[in-house]
């Protein structure tokens, strides 16, 4: 009775480990995969973040020389941080979110631009 319980123990474990491993690998792939599109979806964002940084101070001084108000500022700004991105083949990044990131950048950089260009 004991030898047959143990044997079909075994012939248990021998047909439920390939499943429980099998399924174990896709969750885990699953969690590197989305993990590795974290970290890509983070890095392009810190990337708009610094492009959006260095195309405000640029368009900032256009404006002046231009004569550009503050939403045709905005728009060219967004526009060549777009520009940019596509460039480098970054195509993911939604227009919503280089919107954000240029309103921060002049938020950040607001007194420095005051100054220099006013």
């Amino acid at each position: 009775m004991y030898v047959q319980l143990l044997h079909l123990l075994g012939e248990f474990i021998i047909t439920v480990t390939p499943i429980v491993l099998t399924a174990l690998f896709v969750v885990l792939g699953n969690f590197i995969i989305k993990s590795g599109k974290s970290k890509e979806i983070m890095s392009n964002l810190e990337l708009v973040e610094n492009i959006a940084k260095s195309v405000v101070a640029t368009v900032e001084k256009q404006g002046v020389l231009d004569n550009l108000t503050g939403n045709e500022k905005f728009d060219k700004a967004v526009k060549d941080v777009q520009e940019v991105l596509n460039n480098l083949g970054i195509t993911s990044v939604d227009i919503e979110t280089i919107k954000q990131k240029v309103e921060y950048a002049y938020a950040q950089e607001k007194e420095t631009i005051k100054k220099a260009y006013n």
